[in-house]
């Protein structure tokens, strides 16, 4: 009889305490490919700013013909000013430079998708009528684990490959610091 009197006076305050974690349990188990991603895109963003001593995120400039282009991240380097465009491709992917149509396998389905290596050339192409006498490179970073198991173009690389891209020691030189503030002043 003593375990029934001892059941009895439990409060409800633990009864709601007990509630409240299984609620923000299953609240986290939801929501945990949310989270997955937040990660993912946090590891991305500190291997971006290991690159340079300088980094600008989600850019627009204007492409020449009264529009303008998005650039996911523009990075000062030791060697050049570096165009990062992301693309979010889960699965298999294929792909070649000249190709028009890159596929994407995902669930035993075939998806093509435009080559995006012309869209990098217009952003990079963007960043040199600003500031046309400093090297300037670009890549396309797939992220959300997307894999090639052909190969891939040169200016292709997996979110992961990112970190052994470039080397980020040495100093940088006076033009492309003198660049980078031209830039920077472009964009106000």
């Amino acid at each position: 009889m003593d375990w029934m009197t001892d059941l009895r006076a439990i409060d409800g305050t633990v009864l709601w305490g007990l509630a409240g974690v299984l609620f923000v349990g299953w609240m986290a188990w939801l929501s945990r490919a949310r989270l997955s991603s937040f990660l993912r895109a946090r590891r991305l963003d500190r291997s971006v700013r290991r690159l340079g001593p300088a980094v600008l995120r989600d850019v627009s400039l204007p492409d020449g013909l009264g529009h303008h282009l998005r650039i996911d991240y523009l990075v000062l380097t030791t060697e050049s000013l570096l165009v990062i465009s992301l693309r979010r491709y889960p699965g298999m992917l294929f792909a070649g430079e000249t190709l028009e149509q890159w596929a994407q396998v995902l669930g035993g389905r075939s998806h093509k998708f435009a080559n995006p290596l012309p869209d990098l050339d217009r952003q990079i192409a963007a960043v040199r009528a600003l500031i046309p006498e400093v090297p300037i490179r670009g890549v396309l970073v797939f992220t959300d684990g997307g894999r090639f198991p052909k190969g891939k173009p040169d200016r292709v690389l997996q979110a992961e490959e990112l970190a052994d891209y470039i080397s980020p020691g040495g100093e940088v030189g006076e033009a492309l610091q003198s660049a980078w503030a031209q830039l920077q002043a472009a964009l106000r």
